[in-house]
């Protein structure tokens, strides 16, 4: 256990159900255990705030795995499902996407102020080190 009370099969559950495919790939059994814990290790360490061996979230990976069981697929494949019913789609020609290092952003503020009132749709999305902008 953690000083936060956070203990590593606790980590590793959130970090997995909050990646919907990851959690499909692991209820599916289709998982590099060893792979995927090295890859999560430094988010895990970063979380917990200590270094955690690949072999202890190997095992918490597998645990999950064990406990979610092939049941929980046709429950998670239901509840995506009813997420793609009520939502929308809306299909268009002649979007724009363009991806910006962050460090271009004030430069970039002046340029999007001029295209908002022009497109039908703009919409800015940051990222850690980007910027992306959609448009009409």
């Amino acid at each position: 256990m953690e000083q936060n009370g956070t203990s590593i099969s606790e980590a590793v559950r959130r970090v997995v159900e909050a990646n919907p495919s990851l959690q499909q790939c692991l209820m599916s059994g289709i998982v590099n255990y060893s792979e995927l814990a090295r890859k999560l290790q430094p988010l895990l360490t970063n979380i917990l705030g200590r270094p955690i061996s690949i072999d202890a979230i190997k095992m918490a990976l597998i645990r999950y795995a064990d406990k979610m069981g092939k049941g929980k697929l046709a429950e998670f494949g239901t509840r995506v499902l009813e997420v793609l019913a009520r939502s929308e789609l809306e299909i268009r020609t002649g979007i724009t996407v363009a991806t910006f290092s962050i460090s271009v952003l004030p430069r970039l503020m002046e340029v999007t102020r001029q295209l908002v009132g022009k497109a039908r749709f703009f919409a800015i999305m940051q990222a850690l080190t980007t910027i992306t902008i959609i448009m009409d």
